[in-house]
Formats: C-alpha cells, sequence, structure tokens
C-alpha cells in the first residue's frame, strides 16, 4: 500500500511539474535514487536533490520536460552520461546559475526552450548526432561567448540563440539546411559568420541587430532570405556571395534584408561586385 501511495505521489508531481496528463501519461515502475531523483524507466522526470555539481544517473536516455524547476536556482554545473539521447523541451529552463553543461556523442535531439534563460552558461559544444536545435533552445542565453555545433545538425530553430549578446563565435557546419527565423537575433558580440554551402533557407531577422557582424559569406545555396535578415548590422561592411549575380537575382527575398547597413555592394564567387539597395535588389 506505501509503495502504491508514493507512486500515486509521484505521477501527481510529474503531471504538475511536465503538464502532462496524469491519466494518458502516468509513469509506471517509478524510481528514487537517494531521495533526489524521480526516474520513471530510463526518463529523469525530476531533480529535487541540492547539490551544484550534478551528474545524471548512468542508465538514463532521456532528460524529461522540466526535469529541473524545482531546482533552477540550485545548479551550477550538470554532467550528462553518454547513452542519453534527448533533452526535452524546457528540461533546463531557467537554470541561471548553470555554467557548465557536458553534453555526450549520440545526442540527438536537443528540444524547445532546453537551455533557455541559462544565463550563466558560457560554452557549448553540440556533439555529432544531434540533428535538430529546437526553437528557443539557447534562448536569451546572455553570457553565452562561444557555439559549435557538429555537422550532424540540419537545422538551427527559430529563436535558438536568440539575444545570446556575449556570443562571439559560432561555427555552423556544413549539413545545416535552414537557419530559423530570429535564429542569432541580437547576438551583438557576433563579429563574423560563414553560412556553409548546403544552407537553403535564412529565415525572417535571422541575424537582425547583430551590431558587430562585419562580414557574412551567404553560399551559392541558399534560394531564400527572410525579411530583415540582416538588418540594424550596423558594422557590416562585407557580404561575400558564393553564386553568380545572376543566382542572386533569383533568390527569394524578404523586405529589408539589408536595412541600415553599411554595405552597398555584394562580391560574387568570381570576384565581381554588384550594388544592391535594402531589399537585396540589383540596381547596377
Amino acid at each position: 500500500m506505501k509503495k502504491k501511495w508514493l507512486a500515486a505521489c509521484m505521477a501527481a508531481v510529474c503531471a504538475l511539474v511536465t503538464g502532462c496528463s496524469s491519466e494518458t501519461e502516468e509513469p509506471e515502475g517509478i524510481v528514487y535514487d537517494a531521495g533526489e531523483w524521480v526516474i520513471d524507466g530510463t526518463t529523469v522526470w525530476l531533480y529535487q536533490g541540492m547539490a551544484r555539481d550534478v551528474h545524471i544517473p548512468a542508465g538514463v536516455t532521456v532528460i524529461g520536460r522540466r526535469a529541473f524547476d524545482f531546482r533552477k536556482e540550485v545548479v551550477e554545473s550538470v554532467t550528462i552520461p553518454a547513452g542519453v539521447t534527448i533533452i526535452d523541451d524546457y528540461a533546463f529552463y531557467g537554470c541561471t546559475k548553470l555554467a557548465s553543461v557536458t553534453i555526450p556523442a549520440g545526442m540527438v535531439m536537443i528540444g524547445m526552450c532546453a537551455f533557455q534563460n541559462c544565463k550563466s552558461l558560457t560554452d557549448v559544444q553540440i556533439p555529432d548526432g544531434v540533428k535538430a536545435i529546437g526553437n528557443s533552445a539557447f534562448y536569451d542565453c546572455g553570457n553565452l561567448t562561444s557555439v559549435t555545433i557538429s555537422d550532424g545538425v540540419t537545422s538551427i530553430g527559430d529563436w535558438a540563440f536568440w539575444n545570446c549578446t556575449s556570443l562571439t563565435d559560432v561555427t555552423i557546419p556544413d549539413g545545416v539546411t535552414e537557419i530559423g527565423h530570429q535564429a542569432f537575433y541580437h547576438c551583438d558580440s557576433l563579429t563574423e559568420v560563414t553560412i556553409p554551402a548546403g544552407v537553403k533557407t535564412i529565415g525572417d531577422d535571422a541575424f537582425d541587430n547583430c551590431k558587430s557582424l562585419t562580414e557574412v559569406t551567404i553560399p551559392g545555396s541558399v534560394t531564400s532570405i527572410g525579411e530583415y535578415a540582416f538588418s540594424w548590422c550596423n558594422s557590416l561592411e562585407t557580404v561575400t556571395y558564393g553564386g553568380t549575380k545572376e543566382e542572386w537575382e533569383r533568390i527569394k527575398k524578404g523586405s529589408n534584408i539589408f536595412y541600415n547597413i553599411k554595405v552597398s555592394k555584394i562580391t560574387d564567387k568570381d570576384g565581381n561586385t554588384f550594388a544592391v539597395n535594402a531589399n537585396g535588389k540589383i540596381t547596377d
């Protein structure tokens, strides 16, 4: 009876924290680990310990939705073991003291808002295996200075690094085909971006308000550039395009992609230059 009562209580806690329905997603076989963890099978639903340096238990494969909600003001570092494949939506949301996280190779998905508002996070390495970085995954991580994204990533979601104001360096891998809406919006310290061959879509406001950005390389594979994609990049002086003038003309462009920037000319793959207006339309 006591065991059943404990399981029922933990199911109620899970429903409260994760927003899941206790009728349709009630955990089974809940395990306590020294009073610190609520684990269902191989999914961590809740961390309730008081350690500042946290090691996810071996055998876990999923860090569940809002798993660190109860200790987001305590945790300073997290080591994620090999075998974890999913960091679910909001898993570390609002962990304002989290300065270090080790993400293992083999990770497949980093969910929506997974590290949003982790304001102490300074460096992130996205390992091989991850296919997609979810919407707002690192939204408002104001002290993030360096991001390395592995070749396996094909999509960087909307607002993924929105307002990462200390971010100076980002490596976008060759496998990426889409850079989402406002993905790097207001990354004030970002100075240079090379968008790799293979990218087809640059979303609306993707690099809007990157005020320190001086150089951008846009590959010939791009077929669509969203509105205000590079607007208010006040320091932008050099735009290099990996195609020809004729190919640039065929790109679908939103309004004001180059609004309020210094550059007025683009250099193509053959070293030729051509003038453009704020909408990216060729004027000569």
